[in-house]
């Protein structure tokens, strides 16, 4: 992390729904009020039949709705999209209340939203080229993915095939990786690399932007991205699904075709937006990236073909706690009404990092319950489950 700039409405609908789910109570309810000639029906509060079941729907009238059929339907690629619903996941840390190793504090982030996370997300420096305990007791867990972020080399060219201790490294970490199997991994190499790019590193952007990096030029990082696959695939590591994780900061976007594996060398394409201000919002956050992408896809770069998703998210320090409240309802806002039919993830950031990301917690480390509500309404939209889905 680096400091930085469907909808399926189950709308019930009078003696039609009751027929067709075998609601005897709502059926019953028309036929008293036959000779009124309107009725007021909430067909979820009727008696119900087979698959149908009541779920929470807050654009329904009553705040639920029925839904038909068990989710059955909902099938995982080998990718790792589900094809019904977006996935939900964190990176935690640094919460006091608990101990510090990884696996107490997602916990405790489950408690205080009330659900599991889909997806547990990671971070390995250089240097740390093996899975954790931690990591592992996740992949293991039953219905949870881990997403990681893994830097292979400070300096991209060394990892670009020609150093034999960072090919070591590389292999080593495919080695952890592999033994995994068969569950997989979502692995990106060196992510959000538009801020790590060197002075005039990218072709496109020549001198027209401000670098911030060190570790090299645009074309290093493709060539570090492709040694990493290669030796993975040498290894015969099957399981790792490869995200491609920009930055997403609009100065930089110049960068992005420029930093593109390949089509065939990525799986899924994610980016770290956050509210910044208290004049920014959710989806303006969003947004100015989200288009780029629709707009900028070509044969050479086909980000249209790929799954998308915020592996970060949230909102920055500096930005007031009404306005903080504002961010996560816009969020299910946004996801209710389906905004963003791409998005297929979201990772919160919920990690002390430099300055207090945490959701339950102020810029100042406050403890306030009321931010945790708000972003734990939008963690339990019935959309993040299969069960919303026919």
């Amino acid at each position: 992390m680096k400091i930085k700039a469907h909808i399926i409405r189950n709308r019930v609908k009078y003696l039609a729904v009751a027929v067709a789910s075998g609601l005897v109570g709502s059926f019953l309810l028309v036929s008293s009020h036959a000779l009124t000639g309107t009725a007021a029906i909430e067909a979820e509060a009727g008696v119900r039949s087979g698959t149908a079941s009541v779920i929470t729907d807050t654009l329904a009238s009553g705040g639920s709705a029925i839904k038909f059929g068990s989710g059955s339907g909902c099938t995982v690629s080998a990718t790792l999209v589900n094809s019904c619903r977006p996935w939900l996941g964190a990176a935690v840390g640094s919460y006091a209340e608990v101990p510090s190793d990884t696996v107490s504090q997602f916990t405790y982030h489950e408690q205080r939203i009330g659900r599991k996370l889909d997806i547990v997300h990671s971070y390995h420096g250089v240097g740390s080229n093996t899975l954790s305990t931690a990591d592992k007791t996740f992949i293991n867990r039953a219905n949870t993915m881990l997403m990681t972020n893994w830097k292979p080399a400070s300096s991209w060219s060394t990892a670009s095939g020609g150093n034999a201790t960072v090919n070591a490294a590389i292999d080593q970490m495919a080695a952890s990786i592999k033994s995994a199997a068969p569950n997989k991994v979502m692995l990106s190499v060196f992510h959000e690399p538009e801020n790590d790019v060197s002075p005039g590193g990218s072709s496109t952007c020549g001198s027209s932007v401000t670098y911030k990096g060190s570790s090299g030029t645009t074309t290093d990082y493709v060539n570090m991205w492709h040694n990493v696959r290669s030796r993975f695939e040498a290894a015969g590591v099957t399981n790792v699904v490869w995200v491609m994780n920009y930055m997403g900061f609009n100065t930089w976007k110049c960068m992005v075709k420029d930093l593109w594996p390949g089509n065939n060398y990525v799986d899924w394409l994610v980016w770290d937006p956050y509210v910044t201000s208290n004049t920014d919002s959710y989806s303006a956050s969003i947004n100015n990236f989200y288009s780029y992408l629709t707009t900028s896809s070509d044969a050479s770069h086909d980000f249209a073909s790929k799954p998308w998703g915020l592996n970060e998210w949230g909102v920055f320090p500096g930005v007031d706690q009404p306005h903080a409240y504002t961010a996560y309802d816009n969020a299910k806002a946004a996801l209710d009404s389906n905004t963003f039919p791409k998005l297929k993830m979201f990772n919160i950031f919920d990690i002390v990092n430099i300055d207090n990301f945490q959701v339950n917690y102020t810029a100042a480390g406050i403890r306030d319950d009321t931010e945790q509500s708000h972003y734990s309404i939008f963690a339990n939209d019935p959309r993040f489950t299969n069960s919303f889905y026919p």
